[in-house]
């Protein structure tokens, strides 16, 4: 896999004044006790794995920010064709919740979102996401084709009624009349 891809982590800032003063900088680690500043999310290790947000987020009634993240694995899985070269990314969402004293977001990770070849030829990211009310959320990735490989680019979908904590096994999304859903290589976002 690509150095790059392995040495991605996330961080964010808070602003109290509408974006005039900004924190500093504070990484991203799952709140449980097993994460730290290097294995900061499941299935993500500095160095081995990279992470980085999709930037898809929605804020739940209850005051939890749900955000997307994409997942740069340094192999491609086990049944992957021999002699090709490609990067692979799965989805994973988070939890964030703001401190009594707003000065910080503790951060907790679900389950990871895979769709593996041969439905996929580099997995699925750009993760979007619309509430369904309640906990509920509904998920959308793209899933990258390969024309030689007679595999489309196509949208696959799951559905969470934790807030993102666990997930549906993804299936294609598809119009009422059960046709597919085509996409190109780009992020979406619901209105």
């Amino acid at each position: 896999g690509n150095r790059i891809q392995r040495t991605q982590r996330t961080y964010y800032q808070l602003s109290h004044d509408a974006g005039k003063i900004w924190t500093d900088p504070v990484q991203v680690v799952d709140e449980r006790d097993e994460y730290d500043e290097k294995h900061w999310a499941p299935g993500v290790t500095y160095g081995v794995q990279g992470a980085r947000s999709s930037g898809q987020h929605q804020f739940l009634p209850n005051d939890t920010l749900v955000i997307g993240f994409d997942i740069m694995q340094p192999d491609q899985p086990s049944n992957f064709p021999p002699g090709i070269s490609s990067y692979y990314i799965n989805t994973i969402y988070a939890q964030a919740r703001l401190s009594e004293d707003r000065q910080e977001l503790s951060w907790r990770f679900g389950d990871m979102i895979e769709v593996s070849y041969p439905k996929s030829m580099v997995g699925c990211c750009e993760a979007g996401l619309a509430w369904l009310g309640d906990e509920g959320l509904f998920n959308t990735m793209r899933c990258q084709g390969n024309e030689a490989r007679e595999i489309q680019s196509i949208r696959y979908t799951t559905e969470s009624a934790d807030g993102g904590m666990t997930w549906s096994e993804p299936s294609p999304l598809e119009y009422k009349d059960g046709s597919t859903v085509w996409t190109p290589s780009s992020p979406h976002r619901f209105y």
